[in-house]
């Protein structure tokens, strides 16, 4: 670890903030005392190196922070090590830095002169403190014993509002003798620095940490204050002001997770996700459940029994999956000689083989590991563990921390920690697009490679990195194990639930909602209430497809009562296409946001827009704007967001008359342009759904040029691109660009370049929908093709750059040729409605002279019985007579109305 340190501070661009101090294992060489306060570890040193915390008076955790009152300057709240429990097992302590994040609830007239985070010593009383108001009234500063290392800072902070979280440090760095250096961050940013005397230590046994009283013990001490401590963290090290820049701009650490998915293999839900997110599993082979265990068996690097997500063609459901926890209780039922490459728990994407898993004797013997799509992640654990014996139950976890493009790995043994590492190429699963294997290592539901023989009892997957604590406390638990003494198949605990009995069997319909108890076990609904979510839909009619077919199937879930998280009860939600009021909304339940126009179904209909109606209200493209260049005057090389770096122009290329001029010959481009990732990086939002813009004039069309981009969004490490690509797999079309042609498609109908020295707009935009992306093509504002893909991506802040001529690559260079002037380019990070592509090249770049012909309004009508439905573009038209007078009406496409018995005509058309 010492020696991954040490390299790393070389290399802070590979992502210094996690191999020192966004992973508590990282940092442990560094960190002695590490609190975050979250559920499971509320009190708990995340080290292991101070006894848990005790809450004193008002003191409390709520929400991942401890909340430490005051009233003057006098604790009503405050937290201490149990002494009573333990003492401090760590290192001495000599330079050190104090890191904490806080939340002031009250200014110093409330109560001063407490401390966000102390430490001191028991015997001798010696302490340094987080102080604030201590020695200057709403100010922070070093807090020490009799003041001895205290000193008013220059120019310090005068904190004037409550409510802002805040990242205080203070480092402690001896210089020789008793000399020391203290140095006070706020945020970040130095607010003041000084040099004194008096350099003591704090030593094993002889230590304790206090928050709220600035000295003392459990019993009380002097100070106080009004705050919530997010995080607290102690270094064993005086940390750099670049590290402590990185600390801020990285934010506090959450271990909180989430179970996303839990196999238990018990009675009643044998098959099951338990969670509700995966589909059920499908058996397959000798797979067999029995006796609460799955059943595996393997023979060499082929499964006999294995068992994966996926029936009926059910997919994920949950959120997206970064972070992450795997974890199984196994029992091996034969070693490596017999089967080996297997999985215990996999998680893969349904649209390309992408997976981490924990694997068995894969590339060591009887050794576990964690398995990855072409081992970009995988790394051997040192110093594992070689499995020996059979039938023993056994608890695995792998934890994955992703952080600033790299990712932290961990794996445990029954709580004992089998090895560490890092690595680049971390991954996600988007909703829709995840799956899990149990036996073979990855695949799809016909197959895939790895064998073992093995019980496993249970299996989970959770959101976030599960703290070592957590982890202890799963082995202690143990995998769950449900009675059912009355054989029914339902087990007892959940009929006690329910029924507060025994009597039920499996096939009464207890609530009436046509749904037996069996499948109301299967589904977790509630089967004494037909409408388990409130949302006035019985649970019979959420039949959780993910297609909604009719008010008696409506696909929606039956225990979530906003199943696309709109804002918008399902049972309001009738998918008529019209909105008639707040309680039937005719929008989609299964589409948060029906219309496409960015904004929820929910606010629409709270704001009072129309949810059905794309340009109400009007999409402003510049609210999501993350890349804009213009080349024109003094920020001809600048992206005007300022998110990406200045252009670095390359070989041949240059910006004439405000247009970036690049070029080549066949497939190789002789001038370009790339966003200089040397001297600095991109520091924007995460883009994930995005359009990518460009207005060009080709200047060369045909053979002469190909497989060249107008603009490309690629990473800096790992090379993973999309981009608007002219002839590449067909000659003179458009595309959309891709590393490996992962999200790639030819667009249909597409359009064949014939144009040159004449302004066009391409765009294309990128939509998740179900995991799935969706992309769309677009040439001078008109649909050129659209199709549906998997292996989504995201650009984050640190990992993305944009090039101009080649297709990807580098600052180095890289393939493909354009033969194009670039007037402007455009990255937003979302899919923009098709109406704001419209407008943008009605539009024009800014500053040029952009003439385009009028769009030509269209209107048609639909008679089905009494009704008649107007579709028209444009604006809506009435009069009471062929000749008018014609009034604008406020109606949106599809109008519907009744037909009239009465007499007189009405009519309508439509205009631009």
């Amino acid at each position: 670890m010492k020696q991954w340190m040490r390299s790393l501070l070389l290399c802070p661009a590979l992502g210094l903030a996690l191999g020192l101090f966004c992973s508590p294992h990282s940092a442990r060489s560094e960190i002695v005392g590490h609190w975050t306060f979250e559920e499971g570890e509320e009190t708990m040193d995340l080290i292991g190196n101070f006894p848990d915390l005790v809450l004193q008076g008002e003191a409390e955790v709520i929400d991942g922070a401890l909340r430490v009152t005051g009233k003057g300057t006098k604790a009503t709240g405050w937290a201490v090590t149990n002494l009573d429990d333990g003492d401090y097992s760590g290192p001495i302590i000599e330079d050190h830095t104090l890191l904490v994040w806080v939340t002031l609830e009250g200014l110093d007239d409330t109560a001063s002169g407490g401390s966000a985070l102390t430490l001191e010593t028991l015997g001798s009383d010696e302490f340094n403190a987080v102080a604030f108001a201590d020695n200057t009234a709403n100010q922070w500063g070093l807090g020490s014993n009799k003041r001895v290392r205290t000193e008013k800072l220059k120019p310090g902070f005068e904190e004037t509002s409550t409510g802002e979280k805040i990242c205080l440090a203070i480092v402690h760095e001896t210089l020789g003798g008793d000399d020391v250096a203290i140095t006070v961050y706020r945020n970040g940013e130095i607010i003041g620095s000084y040099e004194t005397e008096e350099a003591p230590y704090w030593d094993t046994d002889d230590t304790e940490v206090l928050f709220g009283i600035r000295t003392g013990d459990a019993d009380g001490g002097e100070g106080a204050i009004n705050a919530l401590i997010d995080e607290a963290r102690i270094y064993d090290v005086a940390l750099t002001d670049d590290e402590i820049a990185t600390i801020t701009d990285t934010g506090p650490v959450s271990y909180r997770v989430e179970l996303l998915g839990q196999w238990t293999f018990e009675i009643g839900q044998e098959t099951l996700d338990v969670a509700g997110n995966f589909p059920e599993l499908i058996l397959r082979g000798t797979a067999l459940i029995e006796d609460g265990k799955l059943k595996l068996k393997g023979a060499g690097m082929n499964a006999q029994g294995w068992a994966v997500t996926g029936k009926d063609s059910g997919r994920y459901t949950g959120p997206t999956i970064t972070s992450k926890t795997l974890v199984a209780w196994v029992r091996l039922q034969a070693l490596s000689q017999r089967a080996r490459a297997g999985s215990v728990i996999t998680i893969d994407r349904i649209t390309g083989d992408h997976f981490d898993g924990i694997i068995f004797a894969e590339r060591l013997p009887n050794e576990w590991m964690s398995g990855s799509s072409g081992f970009h992640r995988t790394q051997d654990f040192d110093p594992g563990f070689i499995e020996e014996e059979v039938d023993e139950l056994i608890q695995l976890v792998i934890t994955y921390e992703v952080i600033d493009g790299a990712i932290a790995i961990t794996g445990y043994r029954n709580a004992e920690e089998l090895g560490y590492y890092e690595a680049t190429q971390p991954s996600s699963w988007q909703t829709g697009d995840a799956e899990i294997f149990f036996g073979k290592r990855h695949g799809t539901t016909a197959g895939g490679p790895g064998g073992i023989t093995v019980d496993i009892e249970e299996a989970r997957i959770y959101s976030g990195v599960m703290s070592l604590g957590k982890i202890e406390e799963l082995l202690e638990e143990g995998p769950v194990k449900l009675k059912d003494d009355d054989e029914d198949g339902l087990p007892d605990s959940w009929e006690k639930e329910h029924f507060d009995n025994l009597t039920q069997g499996p096939e009464d319909d207890s609530d009436g909602d046509t749904l037996a108890n069996i499948i109301e076990l299967r589904l977790g609904t509630d089967p004494a209430n037909k409408d388990t979510d409130g949302d006035s839909l019985n649970d019979n009619v959420e039949t959780l497809t993910r297609e909604f077919v009719d008010a008696n199937n409506t696909g929606t879930s039956p225990i979530l009562a906003d199943t696309d998280n709109d804002g918008l009860s399902d049972g309001v939600e009738t998918n008529t296409g019209k909105f008639v009021s707040a309680t039937d909304t005719g929008t989609d339940p299964l589409n948060p946001n029906t219309d496409n126009d960015l904004v929820k179904d929910g606010k629409e209909v709270a704001n009072g827009t129309d949810p059905h109606d794309s340009t109400d209200p009007p999409v402003d493209p510049s609210e999501y704007l993350v890349g804009h260049w213009t080349f024109e005057g003094d920020t001809e090389l600048e992206d005007l967001t300022g998110n990406f770096p200045e252009l670095l122009l390359q070989e041949d290329a240059e910006i004439v008359d405000g247009k970036l001029d690049v070029g080549g010959n066949g497939r190789t481009s002789n001038a370009w342009a790339i966003t200089d990732s040397e001297i600095g990086e991109y520091t924007g939002p995460t883009i994930a759904n995005k359009t990518l813009v460009s207005w060009v004039i080709m200047q060369k069309i045909g053979p002469r040029v190909r497989a060249g981009s107008v603009i490309t969004l690629d990473t800096v490490n790992g090379d993973i691109f999309d981009g608007i690509i002219y002839g590449e797999r067909q000659m003179g079309r458009w595309m959309n660009g891709s590393s490996n042609f992962h999200r790639t498609q030819d667009f249909k109908p597409g359009y064949i370049e014939k144009t040159v020295n004449e302004h066009i707009m391409l765009a294309i935009t990128y939509k998740l929908v179900n995991g799935q992306l969706r992309v769309t093509g677009y040439r001078n504002g008109d649909v050129i093709g659209e199709y549906m893909t998997g292996n989504p991506f995201q650009w984050r802040a640190g990992n993305a750059e944009v090039m101009f001529g080649i297709r990807h690559g580098s600052v180095a260079g890289g393939p493909g040729a354009v033969d194009a002037l670039i007037e402007e380019a455009a990255v937003f990070n979302e899919a923009l409605p098709a109406t704001s592509i419209r407008a943008l090249y009605r539009e024009g770049p800014e500053g040029v002279e952009w003439i385009v012909e009028p769009e030509i309004p269209t209107l048609t009508l639909k008679v089905a019985g009494d009704d008649v439905t107007l579709e028209f573009t444009g604006t809506l038209q009435q009069a009471d007579s062929a000749i008018g007078p014609w009034k604008d009406t406020a109606e949106s496409s599809p109008l519907t109305l009744k037909r009239s018995n009465a007499p007189g005509a009405k009519f309508y058309r439509a205009k631009n």
